[in-house]
């Protein structure tokens, strides 16, 4: 397989056949390396820890292709310097080459370092245990050296630690509960307290509804009061109002009753006036007329005339014993 791929490479560069040929036989040696190692070295399988005997022969064979791999190099360098395109067959050989070798290398050191990888995962997996002890109680790692640690040094770690996470779990506890009763405290203590104010707002309204009913009962009585009040009220004003029409009724009869008397007086005293200018003018007529209108017993006093018909005035109207006198001088 790779004489095939080296053939291939090699026509697809364009060089001559002369250089092909020398470059291939330049390389030959390192052809014969990867045909001689490569079966033989990837048959080399170490399986257990025990077998030291395949690690060993791993390792001188591998320091063999690394030796082997390293004067390839050389070699490369060497045939390169001769032109560029030499140098592109060169490289391109080489890097096959070291695509074969390198995986037989790898292999051989994989095998050979078997023991360490085993350990070193061991030792890994061993750590990250750790790790999740203990994170799983709560202590930090990072402060640990856990890859040197012993197994019973890890348990001493291990065992401070659930001491540690049991004492922190029974504070927890402890701050939860003395939380919880702080709590309980002060919601006893508000209950209480919402207890009281409610029981003294109670007593407030209590005290307010019985104060707004004594002041309603007193706006109700003031009402009645003021509403009897002013009944009497309107009662005085429409008695006095009656009383004064009555009065002012009579006042005014009264008054119409003077006017008439004293217009009476007036015609009287004028009539009498005249009687007695006709008197004195007629001493031949001594008679006279009083004149009345209306029926007896309702007679109303007119005027006094003579028998020529001429108003007399034979007297003077006055007031006596609560009457009205016409007193006449003179009577023939």
């Amino acid at each position: 397989m790779i004489q095939n791929k080296l053939a291939e490479f090699t026509n697809s560069i364009g060089l001559e056949e002369a250089k092909q040929d020398a470059i291939q036989k330049a390389f030959a040696p390192f052809q014969d390396v990867v045909a001689q190692w490569k079966e033989r070295a990837f048959a080399l399988v170490v399986t257990s820890e025990d077998q030291t005997e395949l690690m060993d022969e791993a390792k001188e064979a591998r320091k063999i292709i690394r030796d082997k791999r390293l004067d390839l190099e050389k070699k490369r360098k060497a045939l390169k310097d001769s032109s560029l395109q030499e140098g592109r067959l060169i490289d391109g050989v080489a890097r096959i080459l070291k695509d074969s070798i390198g995986p037989i290398e790898s292999h051989l050191l994989e095998q050979e370092k078997f023991a360490e990888v085993a350990q070193a995962k061991r030792e890994k997996e061993r750590a990250e245990m750790r790790i999740k002890t203990l994170e799983s109680l709560g202590a930090d790692p990072s402060i640990f050296d856990l890859g040197n640690m012993t197994d019973d040094q890890f348990e001493d770690v291990v065992t401070n630690a659930k001491v540690i996470k049991e004492q922190r779990e029974r504070a927890e506890a402890q701050r939860i509960a003395d939380e919880e009763a702080e709590a309980l405290r002060i919601k006893q203590k508000q209950e209480a307290q919402a207890k009281k104010q409610a029981d003294e707002r109670a007593q407030i309204e209590a005290m307010r509804q019985a104060r707004m009913k004594e002041m309603q009962d007193e706006r109700d009585r003031l009402a009645k009061e003021n509403a009897e009040l002013e009944k009497q009220r309107k009662a005085d004003r429409s008695k006095r109002d009656a009383e004064d029409r009555k009065r002012r009724a009579v006042e005014s009869e009264r008054a119409e009753q003077d006017r008439l008397r004293v217009e009476a007086q007036r015609k009287l005293e004028a009539q009498n006036a005249e009687l007695q200018k006709d008197i004195l003018a007629k001493q031949n007529s001594s008679a006279i007329n009083i004149l009345f209108s209306g029926e007896d017993p309702n007679l109303m006093f007119v005027e006094i005339k003579n028998d020529n018909g001429n108003g007399v005035n034979v007297g003077e109207w006055s007031t006596k014993d609560g009457f009205q006198v016409l007193r006449i001088e003179n009577v023939l």
